[in-house]
């Protein structure tokens, strides 16, 4: 079974707990020094199996994939969230007044919990207000994934990263299609084996397709344009999707497959 979604604990159910940090790094080993495999946004749920030194082993309820996280980042279920934020990211403030100082930054994906509606802001249970118009019920959905990939151009490229601070690859197609209601898995491989059907040799290509390389990935703004996160441009960018497939085949990588979503 792949270590990454594997957490090897035979006969331990763990425990649940909830994300309470807007982004929480979930690292190969207990340490701050070790790689990030991902992040975990406000909200998610996970399974903790094991605790030691301030680190916690745990599994994303959302796509299976197993790390360490910091303690300090874990907190109680409780109340079940009602929204999750649809815009890449936002703020949330003390009170419904944007002249506020923000308490802090929240990102795409986040999981709320609003007990209230005062005007054009939502009220969480912790007592803080964010824009109504940045959120939407557990269970509505965006409709375009390419449109919101589109939404993180520039975002700095950050190996693991899954926010408007910095992404990857994976990273960016996992949000831009969970945002849709399009169950996606982290890694570019898992992704590749599991979503979609293969584009045929000679097909035309349509928005929202996604370009697969051994280790890579981007999702098709158009027929000829591609938007990804990538190493090179150290950002995320939309280019002619033929500049990319040259670019990357002279650094010794061709296309392993093209899939279409519906």
């Amino acid at each position: 079974m792949d270590s990454r979604l594997n957490p090897n604990r035979p006969g331990v159910e763990g425990k649940p707990a909830r994300l309470v940090l807007a982004a929480t790094n979930v690292q190969k080993a207990p340490r701050r020094d070790a790689m990030r495999m991902t992040q975990a946004l406000m909200g998610e749920v996970v399974r903790v199996f094991e605790t030691q030194e301030g680190w916690a082993y745990v599994q994303l309820a959302a796509d299976g994939y197993v790390g360490y996280v910091e303690e300090e980042a874990l907190g109680p279920v409780g109340t079940t969230s009602t929204h999750w934020l649809s815009v890449p990211s936002s703020f949330t403030y003390p009170a419904a007044d944007l002249k506020m100082s923000p308490v802090a930054e929240i990102f795409l994906g986040a999981h709320i919990s609003i007990t209230t509606v005062e005007g054009s802001y939502a009220r969480t249970k912790e007592g803080r207000f964010l824009p109504m118009s940045h959120v939407k019920k557990i269970g509505e959905y965006l409709s375009d994934p390419a449109s919101i990939a589109a939404q993180f151009l520039h975002a700095p490229y950050l190996w693991g990263g899954k926010t408007a601070r910095g992404l990857d690859c994976s990273g960016l197609i996992q949000l831009a299609l969970n945002a849709c209601g399009i169950n996606a898995l982290r890694d570019t491989d898992m992704q590749e084996a599991s979503l979609g059907r293969a584009v045929e040799k000679g097909e035309p290509l349509c928005r929202n397709d996604l370009v697969f390389w051994k280790g890579h990935v981007g999702i098709l703004s158009g027929p000829e344009s591609l938007i990804h996160a990538n190493g090179t441009h150290m950002q995320v960018v939309e280019e002619p999707l033929a500049e990319a497939i040259g670019r990357i085949a002279a650094a010794g990588s061709e296309v392993t497959s093209i899939r279409r979503l519906q």
